[in-house]
């Protein structure tokens, strides 16, 4: 599961994976794209938006739920 859904994003993307594929950089800079949104957007996305929803009252965290809970949740969704 932490190899293919890397590659089913990059495939998405349009990177293809032969032999020389790193070299030109359009390729690296979209494989730092995939790798930048996985790791870094989709956590912050997801803590910031429960924050947002939370502060606006549309939903509250469970009782056993605190933060850092959250947090782990959208570390953990970044992988995949």
């Amino acid at each position: 599961a932490y190899g293919v859904m890397p590659l089913f994003a990059l495939a998405n993307a349009g990177l293809t994976l032969t032999q020389g594929a790193f070299s030109s950089d359009h390729q690296i800079s979209i494989m730092l794209g995939v790798t930048i949104a996985l790791v870094i957007g989709k956590p912050i996305g997801i803590i910031g938006m429960t924050w947002v929803s939370v502060w606006m009252r549309w939903c509250q965290l469970p009782p056993n739920l605190t933060w850092k809970g959250v947090t782990l949740v959208g570390l953990l969704a970044g992988i995949g």
